[in-house]
């Protein structure tokens, strides 16, 4: 049995300057998620995506809603500190599979200082 490709995987940090308001550009990563997040990067796909959207709390899921009643859990939020700190959980795998265990999960965090 292989090491867990998601255990290789190196450490990934970016940084992004936005030309927004510390509350706007969280407001805008969070509940605006639909609005950036490409379609093509869903299971349903651009022309099938109904919505797909974070419920805004911890414990939150992250998730995708598609045609006949498709939904699609991709995550789950352990911080939402507005503005300045979310952390989640992506359920989804290095081999874009549904990860279901936490050891597999890719951790993510969103950080925004003024």
């Amino acid at each position: 049995m292989g090491q867990d490709p998601a255990a290789m995987a190196p450490e990934l940090t970016a940084a992004v300057d936005v030309p927004l308001a510390q509350d706007a550009a969280f407001d805008l990563f969070t509940r605006g998620f639909s609005r950036w997040w490409p379609g093509e990067f869903t299971w349903s796909g651009e022309d099938l995506l109904a919505d797909i959207g974070m419920e805004p709390r911890k414990d939150g899921l992250l998730v995708e809603r598609g045609p006949y009643g498709f939904r699609a859990d991709l995550g789950r939020i352990l911080t939402w500190s507005p503005p300045t700190r979310l952390t989640f959980l992506w359920q989804i795998g290095p081999t874009e599979s549904r990860c279901p265990t936490r050891r597999r999960r890719a951790r993510t965090a969103a950080a925004s200082r003024p």
